[in-house]
């Protein structure tokens, strides 16, 4: 294992794992646990959130009494909370939503710390369009920090960075800072980031990997994209439906990440075996940041680092790939 620091590790301290043989027999129900309680959800406990006459989220039942003293903003009728109709275009259901946020943000708290990124609401967000010129138009933006209370569908981009050598494959991840608001301390991707409005998936990785960990436009144009993941999971601020754009980059042997923006606490360069261990246990021992042990799994399986693994097809039908 090698180290390198960004800012002061006020965490607890990594602590190397027992190194044992990596065929990942002893860890398949792991493996998959891991990913259940990434998708933990009641969908009983839920309200669907209609906008424009589309489905568009999930709001927690015991919350949906904040909303009615906006009886300008939201229709109740047969079970469903509905945007009114009379917000007809993607500007004036946006300010709305974020009247209503700000509201809900400074007289109730039921929502995160305030985060100043405008997220997309589309009417398919199967089929999310973040392309430059993109015609899937959202039906609203709405502020980051009131995605979870209304249950939408949010994107984000994850990096794979590694190095290869004749020892085999190593995994640099970043241990996120201690200021963090979710999941300080736990380790994350090498770069992992939030899809806001107004970037296309590439150009945002661009800039993620540049603020995150000093990887530069001519290094981050060789990342290959490799598909998405996706997870529902409940939260303490309402259900979080995320979808991940998952890269992969080879980086040089002397290659070191550095944060830039100051959310990374450190930069490790691990032994699969090592990251193969703490995936299989995070979800007892919380190693990672849940959805990014997702984003270690898919790696490991699509490097052929699962494939003596005895769920090994179970594992990848739970992350959505092919066996």
């Amino acid at each position: 294992m090698e180290k390198t620091s960004g800012v002061e590790d006020k965490s607890a301290p990594f602590h190397p794992l027992s190194g044992r043989d990596n065929t990942g027999a002893h860890n398949s129900v792991t493996f998959l646990n891991c990913i259940a309680d990434c998708n933990r959800h009641d969908l009983s406990r839920f309200t669907p959130f209609h906008m424009a006459g589309h489905s568009v989220g999930w709001m927690r039942t015991d919350t949906l009494p904040l909303l009615r003293r906006y009886d300008d903003v939201f229709d109740f009728a047969s079970g469903i909370v509905s945007l009114a109709e009379h917000f007809e275009d993607c500007t004036s259901r946006s300010e709305a939503l974020m009247k209503v946020a700000r509201d809900l943000d400074a007289k109730d708290g039921v929502l995160p710390p305030w985060r100043d990124e405008l997220y997309p609401v589309f009417a398919d967000p199967t089929h999310p369009d973040f392309t430059p010129n993109g015609t899937a138009l959202p039906l609203a933006h709405i502020i980051r920090s009131a995605v979870l209370f209304f249950g939408l569908p949010a994107w984000g981009v994850h990096l794979n960075g590694y190095v290869e050598d004749k020892n085999g494959i190593k995994v640099w991840l970043a241990r996120r800072g201690p200021s963090c608001f979710d999941f300080p301390g736990k380790l994350d991707n090498v770069v992992a980031g939030g899809q806001p409005v107004g970037l296309s998936i590439d150009d945002n990785l661009a800039k993620e990997a540049q603020e995150e960990a000093s990887i530069e436009a001519s290094l981050i144009a060789q990342a290959s994209p490799e598909g998405s993941i996706s997870c529902t999971v409940e939260t303490p601020f309402g259900l979080s439906v995320g979808t991940t754009f998952v890269y992969d980059l080879k980086l040089p042997s002397g290659f070191t990440p550095r944060s830039l923006d100051g959310e990374v606490s450190e930069f490790l360069l691990l032994s699969t075996n090592e990251v193969m261990e703490m995936a299989a246990t995070t979800a007892k021992t919380l190693y990672f940041k849940p959805n990014s042990a997702l984003v270690i799994l898919d790696f490991l399986l699509r490097h052929g680092l699962l494939d003596r693994t005895p769920d090994r097809a179970n594992i990848a039908a739970a992350l959505g790939r092919e066996a």
